[in-house]
């Protein structure tokens, strides 16, 4: 990603800085430990634990594991946070994750990619693919990726689009930008680490990138999705 975020720490310690920016983060996507901590926080407050979302830098994780005991855990099948019965992770290293993530800049709500964990797709995909799956975005359901690419000795911009299906599935789209006849579908849908590897890592094999965005949904091209 080019683009970046403007980060408000208000002079806070590493950790409370972290803690904050997860927090904030919106629709954090599953695989992110944001989600973990504000499935706690909300899980918490329910319990009487913690009141506001302030309170999660400040108090005794003894208390908020006792709160969140099988409620908020690891689903080891698919590699994610979730509601729910699962394998318990300490609050403390949850808070450990949410440090890794801030201080190597990876979005809370779209990157997929822990380098210290292994995922389904590692089963089926090469060491490269999975390798450059780490420098992907997933958008959340009302956005789009967009990669502008161009081909050697050609002037002209194209777009490279991945979009939400619903159901876990992605799609990519391809077009030049001054061309709407142009607009088609790359591949066929599938889920985003396999659209990725499968579909949009071979489809770029010839091309340059020159930038890799997210978008409004409303930025789609060739007509309503």
């Amino acid at each position: 990603m080019t683009t970046r975020k403007l980060h408000s720490t208000w002079g806070y310690k590493l950790e409370q800085s972290a803690i904050f920016d997860a927090m904030g983060t919106r629709e954090p996507n599953p695989r992110s430990p944001a989600f973990a901590l504000q499935a706690i926080f909300k899980v918490a407050k329910e319990a009487g634990a913690l009141d506001q979302s302030w309170d999660i830098r400040m108090s005794n994780s003894d208390i908020i594991d006792a709160a969140v005991h099988d409620k908020v855990t690891w689903n080891k099948a698919k590699s994610c946070w979730h509601i729910g019965m699962g394998t318990n992770v300490p609050f403390k290293k949850i808070v450990e994750c949410v440090v890794r993530w801030y201080v190597r800049d990876w979005d809370f709500a779209r990157h997929t990619r822990d380098a210290e964990i292994v995922y389904p797709e590692d089963k089926t995909l090469t060491k490269l693919a999975c390798a450059g799956l780490a420098n992907t975005s997933m958008p959340r359901t009302d956005e789009l990726t967009r990669r502008i690419v161009t081909k050697a000795g050609c002037e002209k911009f194209y777009y490279l689009d991945v979009l939400h299906l619903g159901n876990d599935m992605f799609v990519a789209e391809h077009g030049r930008f001054d061309e709407s006849a142009s607009h088609q579908r790359v591949g066929s849908p599938a889920d985003f680490w396999n659209l990725e590897a499968k579909t949009i890592f071979p489809f770029l094999k010839n091309l340059k990138v020159l930038s890799y965005t997210v978008h409004h949904i409303s930025s789609k091209k060739g007509g309503v999705k």
